[in-house]
């Protein structure tokens, strides 16, 4: 994945050189991801820090030249993804978001991925980009790689600047029979037996 991040880099920024020293740090706010249900949506927060000394891609000419990568993304045999990852468009905030994938390596599988995309944080600041996701797998869990890369700066500290996370649904839950249930059903059970001896013994 961080290959076709910095061919993506490299890309746009074709006669870029490293630029600032900087230390990158990424915060997330998913909520609850171990009890999730298919087709729902819930909200997120992702802030990207930068604690300088440098700003961080201030040399690079486009308005967003700063990402976070949202990674690990599968499709099913119907071309359905795991997640969809949207901005809240009824905040007002500095991030835009695009959405791409990868090309399989032959028998693999295509590999999905949305880029956050804010602008130049100068340093000792942070931006905040908020939206929500999908869930788009019905069962079972899923990893997501998220990446927050240095772009052409030079990063004291690469620690801070990714984390994976497990996304998993909600089990189903078989509802308990509770002790006035159970008494009705062992009443019942006693009433038919009682009939049905009567009926044979009338025979």
């Amino acid at each position: 994945m961080k290959t076709v991040v910095l061919l993506f880099l490299f890309l746009i920024f074709p006669d870029k050189t490293l630029a600032g020293t900087v230390d990158l740090e990424l915060a997330l706010d998913l909520g609850d991801t171990h009890n999730l249900e298919f087709a729902h949506s819930y909200p997120y927060s992702i802030t990207m820090i930068n604690h300088g000394p440098d700003d961080a891609a201030v040399d690079l000419i486009a308005p967003f030249p700063l990402a976070t990568i949202v990674s690990n993304i599968r499709a099913d045999e119907n071309g359905f993804l795991d997640f969809y990852f949207h901005l809240d468009g009824n905040i007002e905030q500095n991030c835009r978001i695009i959405s791409g994938s990868g090309t399989p390596l032959p028998g693999g599988e295509a590999e999905y991925f949305y880029f956050i995309m804010v602008p130049v944080i100068l340093a000792n600041t942070s931006i905040t980009c908020f939206g929500t996701y999908t869930i788009g797998f019905e069962s079972g869990s899923r990893l997501l790689n998220f990446g927050f890369y240095p772009g052409f700066d030079t990063d004291t500290d690469l620690s801070n600047n990714v984390e994976d996370v497990v996304f998993r649904i909600k089990p189903r839950v078989i509802p308990a029979i509770n002790g006035l249930g159970l008494m009705f059903i062992l009443l019942f059970v006693l009433i038919s037996g009682f009939w049905h001896l009567r009926r044979v013994k009338s025979l």
